[in-house]
């Protein structure tokens, strides 16, 4: 029942700002995309509220949120929580800091497990895809494998390491290469220092086993699909 109730008690709080932005207390974001514009996403206890750069809409917000304490059980954790201005909300940042009482964050901040950020995410921001690569390769004995049973799990789990990121974003050519890179030399080389002759190019590998391949998902190809569905 704890899960059903904590939804319960949360709904009430998209309530609380949906009256406040019919009273013209506050107002959301994209109106013109999204009817009376986005003002809160909420998954479980991970939430985002958006707000137009208006110092008395903030304090409305705060309004609300403190309202919304006082009639549930539940607190806001202010302490946890951080702020993000852009454009001219900037040079009112920390006016919006005294308000809700919370620190300034960094982009890209992670929601959902999904790094965001409001232009094009950085080569950078992939690294925690590398770096889930590498710990994963390292957790295998691939000497101890034949060929089939490193493509078996090129297959299986390497290549659906990144499933989830290439859902939202369009992955930049030097990651894709690294990652590649990686799978390039589990499958050629395994977990040895030695550098193993490859048989041939990565890409005639990634084909369709009816075409000469291996059947290796191609990571780009791949991507663009995910992101076209």
């Amino acid at each position: 029942m704890s899960p059903l109730l904590f939804n319960l008690v949360a709904d009430m709080l998209a309530i609380m700002i949906a009256r406040a932005k019919q009273a013209g207390q506050v107002s959301g974001l994209i109106p013109h995309l999204i009817d009376d514009g986005i003002s809160i996403l909420q998954y479980a206890d991970d939430t985002i509220i958006f707000l137009e750069h208006s110092l008395e809409e903030a304090k409305n917000m705060k309004l609300v949120l403190t309202t919304f304490e006082q009639l549930s059980v539940l607190k806001i954790n202010y302490h946890k929580s951080e702020l993000f201005c852009f454009g001219e909300a900037t040079a009112a940042q920390q006016e919006y800091v005294n308000i809700f009482g919370c620190q300034m964050g960094e982009i890209p901040f992670t929601y959902l497990g999904i790094p965001l950020h409001h232009s094009r995410l950085r080569n950078s921001d992939w690294k925690v895809i590398e770096d889930r690569f590498e710990r994963r390769l390292s957790s295998w004995k691939s000497k101890l494998l034949s060929y089939g049973g490193r493509l078996t799990l090129i297959n299986s789990v390497l290549s659906n390491l990144s499933i989830y990121m290439l859902s939202f974003f369009e992955i930049p050519k030097e990651v894709v290469k690294k990652l590649d890179f990686y799978r390039s030399r589990f499958f050629w080389q395994g977990d040895g220092h030695k550098k193993k002759y490859r048989l041939t190019k990565w890409n005639v590998v990634c084909r369709p086993k009816d075409q000469g391949g291996l059947g290796i998902i191609d990571l780009e190809t791949q991507n663009k699909c995910l992101l076209s569905k």
